[in-house]
């Protein structure tokens, strides 16, 4: 037996109305991440509450929930476009670049002092870093990448796995912190560059020629 076809459901209508109520909830979304991106920026993740973010943003608690499932959801959003832009800066910035130790040490100075440039959005990424596995793995998936085409041209002596990359990702994260924490010496990056490229294996006689 043939089922009659069900009649398409109509498109809403855009009426003035509707527009100017689309536009307000956008506005309000756009306060509630730009509001949590202060918060996040001022204390620990596990010290972020919703009720501080809607006391920033000036709205209920009721209406943080009508945009966001909860904090991770939020930091989520926040983080989402400063990781994709930086990753488009970076695809630009390193599809010339063959060395695979070049590639590393590039990628890793410019995540530091891009994020270290605006303290607020590097507090921000130490936070994601550490709370958002995607953001981890996204950064993670571009590391394997270099360190894998290291190992296979003989310049890293070293076995990518989960472990390499969480240490390398924890690292970044620990001297970001330092830096964002006022770190007096100006060489950390130099320094943590040359600790980085000694643990893939490279000399340091080597290593300090890429710091």
């Amino acid at each position: 037996m043939l089922l009659p076809d069900r009649p398409e459901m109509p498109s809403p209508v855009e009426t003035p109305q509707r527009k100017a109520g689309l536009i307000k909830a956008e506005r309000t979304r756009k306060s509630i991440i730009d509001a949590a991106r202060i918060v996040f920026s001022e204390r620990p993740y596990d010290s972020v509450s919703v009720s501080r973010i809607v006391e920033q943003a000036g709205v209920a608690n009721g209406t943080f929930y009508l945009y966001f499932e909860n904090k991770e959801a939020v930091l989520r959003d926040v983080t989402v476009s400063i990781v994709a832009d930086y990753a488009q800066f970076m695809n630009e910035r390193m599809k010339s670049i063959d060395d695979p130790i070049d590639r590393v040490s590039i990628a890793t100075r410019s995540v530091l002092e891009f994020a270290s440039a605006d303290s607020d959005l590097g507090k921000v990424l130490v936070q994601a870093a550490i709370n958002l596995p995607e953001t981890r793995a996204r950064y993670q998936r571009m590391l394997r990448l270099d360190l894998e085409q290291g190992v296979a041209k003989g310049v890293f002596k070293v076995v990518v796995d989960d472990i390499l990359l969480n240490i390398v990702t924890v690292g970044n994260a620990t001297v970001l912190d330092a830096v964002l924490r006022g770190a007096k010496d100006p060489e950390v990056i130099d320094r943590y560059i040359e600790y980085l490229l000694r643990l893939l294996g490279v000399p340091h006689d080597i290593a300090t020629l890429y710091v």
